[in-house]
């Protein structure tokens, strides 16, 4: 719901991801935003850092936010 609630939109999501480089492994998951500012706003929210607070607590994460094109 918090993902929704900034606007954004799953792209893409799954433990199947084909790596051919680096070492990353786990569930990949790309989320589409209006905006960079948008996808910072969705970061720092208190829904989605209250979520986070149970993801950290079992899990490492790799997170990136990016300018599209």
């Amino acid at each position: 719901p918090v993902i929704k609630k900034f606007g954004g939109k799953v792209l893409a999501r799954g433990p199947e991801a084909e790596r051919l480089e680096g070492d990353v492994e786990g569930t990949v998951m790309m989320i589409e935003f209006e905006s960079k500012e948008t996808a910072k706003k969705f970061y720092f929210s208190e829904g989605y850092q209250n979520a986070k607070a149970i993801r950290d607590a079992c899990s490492e994460t790799d997170l990136m936010i990016i300018e599209g094109i």
